[in-house]
């Protein structure tokens, strides 16, 4: 209707009405991409596992999802060492990775920041993604990653997503783990396996 509404001139191009069709191709385009994701996961389980950089992926999503932050009014910051690689397939990073900033950009008070940033351990690198829902209820963070289960009682979304990310993240032989910061938000982050520097990656 937005569309046929615009079409025929009766709204203008910048109005309410096509704000609707905009937030709503969005949210098609959000489920689609986890649709696809979830079928792979069911259907093509082996991971092709090449080095790859993390900036790389973080990127990837970052161009994505901008526009996304931008009408949610939340910033979308990076943080990340260009030099961290490790042994992922991509297209299952990126899905995890892709899930795991739209739901922080989705459930952030407006004004906000969500942060992608790197860390390194001795034998891991990571990716973490700080958004700013205000915290989880007490003894809730497991939950999460439970099928169907949402930060809150905003149910515009199925509640798969981060049940994808966690397999995703797994099959990439990492951890998808979260850390609870009360009154603030919550910390996701994917824990992969360190490899040589040496290595090649793609980009």
């Amino acid at each position: 209707m937005a569309h046929t509404m615009i079409k025929e001139g009766s709204v203008g191009i910048r109005g309410s009405t096509n704000a609707l069709l905009e937030r709503n191709l969005h949210r098609m385009r959000v489920l689609i991409d986890r649709s696809f994701s979830e079928i792979r996961l069911e259907k093509d389980p082996a991971p092709e596992r090449h080095p790859m950089f993390l900036i790389d992926a973080v990127e990837e999503v970052r161009i994505t999802m901008a526009e996304e932050a931008r009408l949610k009014g939340v910033k979308l910051a990076v943080q990340v060492d260009h030099q961290l690689q490790a042994n992922v397939d991509r297209n299952y990073l990126i899905s995890a990775l892709s899930n795991l900033v739209q739901n922080a950009i989705k459930f952030s008070n407006r004004g906000g920041t969500v942060c992608v940033r790197s860390s390194e351990g001795e034998k891991t690198v990571a990716l973490e993604v700080e958004d700013r829902c205000g915290g989880l209820p007490q003894g809730k963070a497991e939950e999460l990653f439970l099928p169907f289960t949402q930060k809150n009682g905003d149910r515009t979304g199925l509640g798969l997503g981060l049940s994808i990310s966690r397999r995703a993240v797994a099959l990439n032989e990492g951890l998808l783990a979260v850390r609870d910061m009360p009154g603030i938000g919550c910390v996701f982050s994917i824990s992969l396996p360190k490899i040589a520097e040496t290595a090649p990656a793609t980009t």
